[in-house]
């Protein structure tokens, strides 16, 4: 068994040999598992010294959210909006960047259009298209990932990828009308 919890002063990693869920009851309403030989990690962010606790038989009791399956690409929008968890905090932010990433996607898509006359235009665009989309996608969950674990701050959270590629249109934009008018 292993479980690995991330909690504000740190994080604590559980492994055991054996569990088993016991039912809450009316003595003891909180859910929790029975655990057998194994062995608790507790990382401290802050401490020099982490803790490791060997054990025979531990109660290890969850909270109730766990227990209720919380998931928050699920969670209402508000109350993402009302929460001031990096991970709710990221998950609103990226729902609230998809629609606009889909416009600045398509203008990209655009650009790839323009081509010469008489020119094959599967010669690299669609690779290039590929390309482009794939190295988005990736940033994109990189940027909610950073938001997440607090790497990046809520501002500009996941808007950094948004605005380097709404500068990149506009930049496109200003070159190309530049070169119309030039002739």
């Amino acid at each position: 068994i292993f479980n690995f919890t991330r909690k504000p002063d740190g994080s604590e990693i559980v492994f055991a040999k054996q569990a088993s869920q016991i039912k809450p009851t009316a003595e003891e309403p909180r859910p929790h598992i029975q655990l057998s030989d194994g062995i608790v990690y507790k990382l401290s962010g802050t401490a020099s010294i982490d803790d490791v606790i060997q054990f025979e038989n531990m109660t290890y009791f969850y909270d109730n959210d766990f227990a209720l399956n919380y998931r928050r690409k699920s969670a209402a929008t508000r109350t993402l909006w009302e929460s001031d968890q990096l991970r709710d905090i990221a998950e609103l932010q990226w729902r609230i960047s998809r629609p606009l990433a889909t416009i600045l996607l398509a203008l990209i898509a655009m650009t790839f259009i323009r081509i010469a006359p008489r020119q094959d235009k599967t010669d690299r665009t669609y690779l290039v298209a590929a390309l482009v989309f794939a190295a988005y996608y990736n940033l994109a969950g990189l940027a909610k990932n950073w938001v997440e674990q607090g790497t990046i701050g809520t501002v500009p959270g996941v808007w950094w990828l948004e605005l380097i590629m709404l500068s990149t249109l506009i930049v496109y934009a200003v070159l190309a009308r530049r070169k119309k008018f030039s002739y």
